[in-house]
């Protein structure tokens, strides 16, 4: 897995986001931030969409399941849990990785879920059978069914990072990976 580099995730009705697109940086630590103005000064980043992110890219690549098991769950669209949809575009190996995922989409599969991942330009890859399409996408990667479930990203909000400077914030993380600051 360590010959993986994401570049770019694309969120449609997943969760909170209702369309985005997160451009990643060739290398460097990423922190998610988020913002709610709806809460109107109380908590204001909770329901903002950082974990979400997490769980997109969790479940796209590795078939983690976050909070809910069915797809369809994590979608936001008000008429009737449709239309959501998360694009990956990923290297691996030096070639372009892409991994698309949805439920009810017009990109995938207008009745339920869906999954296909593209190669180094060759044609898409989508089996009769999700868990077929995921088991190729595991074996691309080169991690076991085993390590996929141990996928891990972590929630700031949950190690306190709000009250934390920036500089410690940093330093505990890459404490945390063996880096240097």
């Amino acid at each position: 897995m360590s010959e993986l580099k994401i570049r770019r995730i694309r969120l449609r009705n997943w969760m909170t986001t209702r369309d985005s697109e997160i451009e990643f940086p060739e290398k460097g630590l990423v922190l998610v931030l988020g913002n709610n103005p709806a809460s109107g000064g109380k908590m204001q980043s909770v329901g903002s969409g950082k974990t979400g992110v997490g769980e997109a890219l969790a479940r796209a690549l590795a078939g983690v399941n976050g909070r809910f098991t069915n797809l369809g769950h994590y979608s936001s669209d008000d008429a009737g849990n449709k239309d959501m949809y998360v694009k990956v575009d990923t290297e691996l190996h030096g070639k372009p990785f892409t991994v698309e995922m949805g439920y009810k989409c017009v990109e995938l599969s207008k009745t339920g879920e869906g999954l296909r991942f593209t190669y180094a330009g060759q044609p898409p890859v989508e089996r009769g059978h999700i868990n077929e399409t995921r088991q190729e996408i595991i074996s691309a990667l080169n991690i076991t069914p085993d390590l996929a479930a141990w996928t891990v990203y972590i929630d700031g909000d949950r190690l306190k990072f709000n009250r934390m400077s920036e500089r410690a914030s940093v330093g505990l993380l890459m404490t945390a990976l063996r880096q240097p600051s």
